[in-house]
C-alpha cells in the first residue's frame, strides 16, 4: 500500500520560512532606500532660496498729526531735505494764529505807547534845556557880578591902605587928601559890604554849577525815566516773550514736514490723506538701490558653511551668476516649518562680491549654491 504526503503538513513547515525572508528583504530595501537618500541630501544639497533686498531708512513721524498730503510715489528718488509727506494739526494752527494775532496786538501797543513816549520825552527836554539854559544865565550872571565886587573890594582895599585919596580937580591937577574919620569910615563899610556881596554871589554861582550838574544828569536818564513811566519796556517785554511763544510753534508746525534724511527711492508709503499719524510710526521707507543684498534662510545644519566672510554662489533667474558674501549672522534661529520639523532655519545676510549684481525689484528672489558654500576662497 503506497504512502501519500499530507499537503498541509509541507505547507506549514516552509510558510513561515517564506515569510521571514520576505520581511528581512523588505526592511534591507527600506533601509538602503533610507542611506541611499541621506547619501544623496549629503551630497547633493537643494539651493537655498534668499530674498532681493536693498539698505534702506525709514522716515518715521516725530509728532502727532494727520496726513494732508503725500508729495512723493512710490519708486520716486527724493534728496536730503525734501519733503515726502506733509502733516496737517488743526489745534496748533489754531495757537499759531491765536499767537499771531497777540503778537501783532502787543506790537500795535508797543507803537502806541512809544509814540506817547517819545512826545513826552520831547516836552520833557524842551522844559530840561530851558531850566539848563537858564541855570546857565544865571551861573554867568553870579561869576560877572562876583568879579565885579571882587574889584570893587580889592579898590576899597587899596585906599584904606593907602590912607589918602586922590581927587582930580579941573585944572587936571592931583593933590593928596588926607582921609578923615567920616571917610574912612565909609570906605570900611563899602570894603565890607563889597567882601560879603562876594561871598554871596559865589554860593549862589556853587549853587547853579550845582543845579547844572543835576540838571544834566537828569538829561542823561530822561529817557529811561519816560520809557519806564510810559511803560514802553514793559511792552517790550511782552512783546518780545509772545514772538519767542510764536517762533516755538513755529518751530513745532516746522515737524509737519516730513522730509527726507538721505539719498534713496521711496519704497512705500505707509498712509494717506486723512489718516491720523502718531510719534513714531513709520511714514516711508526709503531704498538706496546702490546697497543691495540677499537674505538667505539657512537651515542650521548647513550653517557651518556659511561663516562671516565666506563667499558663496548666487543665482539669478534670468541673470546669471554672480558672487556673494556673508556679511553677518544673526544670534537667533527662526523656527523650521512642516517639512523639516527638526530643523530651524537661520536669516543670513549676503552682499555683493566682485561684478556688480544685476539691479532687481526689491523682493525678488535669488538662489544660494549650498554645494559651494564653505568651500570658495
Amino acid at each position: 500500500m503506497a504512502q501519500h504526503t499530507n499537503p498541509t503538513d509541507v505547507s506549514t513547515g516552509e510558510t513561515p520560512i517564506a515569510l521571514s525572508r520576505l520581511v528581512l528583504m523588505a526592511g534591507m530595501a527600506v533601509l538602503l532606500g533610507v542611506g541611499v537618500v541621506g547619501i544623496l541630501e549629503q551630497g547633493m544639497e537643494q539651493p537655498i532660496p534668499a530674498t532681493f533686498l536693498t539698505e534702506g531708512a525709514r522716515i518715521v513721524a516725530g509728532r502727532q498729526g494727520r496726513v494732508a498730503e503725500v508729495l512723493v510715489q512710490p519708486g520716486q528718488s527724493v534728496a536730503p531735505g525734501d519733503v515726502l509727506i506733509r502733516l496737517a494739526d488743526e489745534r496748533l494752527m489754531l495757537r499759531i494764529s491765536a499767537k499771531e494775532r497777540e503778537v501783532r496786538e502787543l506790537s500795535a501797543e508797543k507803537d502806541r505807547i512809544q509814540a506817547a513816549a517819545e512826545m513826552e520825552l520831547e516836552w520833557r527836554r524842551r522844559d530840561l534845556n530851558a531850566e539848563i539854559f537858564q541855570t546857565e544865565l544865571k551861573a554867568a550872571s553870579c561869576l560877572e557880578q562876583k568879579l565885579t565886587r571882587e574889584v570893587e573890594q580889592i579898590a576899597w582895599k587899596e585906599r584904606l591902605s593907602a590912607g589918602a585919596l586922590l581927587e582930580s580937580n579941573p585944572g587936571d591937577l592931583i593933590r593928596p587928601l588926607t582921609l578923615n574919620d567920616d571917610s574912612r569910615f565909609d570906605a570900611l563899610l563899602k570894603e565890607d559890604a563889597a567882601a560879603a556881596a562876594v561871598e554871596t554871589l559865589e554860593t549862589q554861582h556853587r549853587l547853579c554849577e550845582r543845579r547844572l550838574e543835576e540838571l544834566r544828569a537828569l538829561e542823561k536818564s530822561l529817557v529811561d525815566r519816560v520809557r519806564l513811566s510810559a511803560g514802553v519796556s514793559l511792552a517790550e517785554t511782552r512783546l518780545a516773550d509772545a514772538r519767542r511763544e510764536l517762533g516755538l510753534l513755529e518751530e513745532q508746525a516746522k515737524g509737519l514736514d516730513i522730509c527726507s534724511a538721505c539719498y534713496g527711492r521711496v519704497g512705500t508709503t505707509v498712509p494717506d490723506v486723512g489718516d491720523p499719524v502718531q510719534p513714531g510710526q513709520v511714514l516711508v521707507e526709503l531704498l538706496d538701490q546702490d546697497q543691495p543684498y540677499l537674505l538667505a534662510r539657512v537651515p542650521s545644519r548647513l550653517l557651518s558653511r556659511f561663516a562671516a566672510g565666506t563667499e558663496v554662489t548666487v543665482v539669478f533667474s534670468g541673470e546669471g551668476v554672480r558672487r556673494g558674501e556673508v556679511r553677518n549672522i544673526p544670534l537667533q534661529a527662526v523656527p523650521g516649518s512642516a517639512v523639516h520639523l527638526s530643523d530651524a532655519y537661520v536669516d543670513v545676510q549676503i552682499v555683493p562680491k566682485g561684478r556688480l549684481w544685476p539691479r532687481l525689484p526689491i523682493g525678488s528672489r535669488a538662489n544660494i549654491d549650498a554645494e559651494t558654500a564653505g568651500h570658495a576662497g
